[in-house]
């Protein structure tokens, strides 16, 4: 933690992430940050385990939506995309297929 009370993000750490997962940048630092999230979570005074059962399933959910980001650029045809999202672009929810011959 940084003296203004900001979190220090550590770069080697979210090249790290980015290399291990197939993020980009921005997206390691997010993993990065939900992940320091968690830790701050758990060193909370007096956590109900309701509490602790709602933060990992909004933790995770968010986790979830950066993997659908990586695997919906990496296989835009097979996740409802025709061609890869420009830079920036949000995660679209698939389509149902209504071509019944495949």
């Amino acid at each position: 933690m940084r003296e203004d009370g900001y979190m220090e993000e550590i770069p080697e750490a979210i090249a790290d992430i980015a290399k291990r997962t197939g993020t980009t940048k921005d997206e390691a630092r997010l993993l990065f940050c939900l992940e320091r999230a968690g830790e701050a979570f758990d060193g909370l005074p007096d956590i109900t385990t309701g509490e602790r059962i709602q933060f990992a399933v909004h933790h995770q959910a968010l986790v979830n939506m950066i993997a659908a980001r990586v695997v919906g650029r990496d296989h835009p045809a097979a996740w409802g995309r025709s061609t890869p999202p420009e830079e920036g672009a949000g995660f679209e929810p698939l389509e149902p297929d209504t071509n019944p011959s495949g």
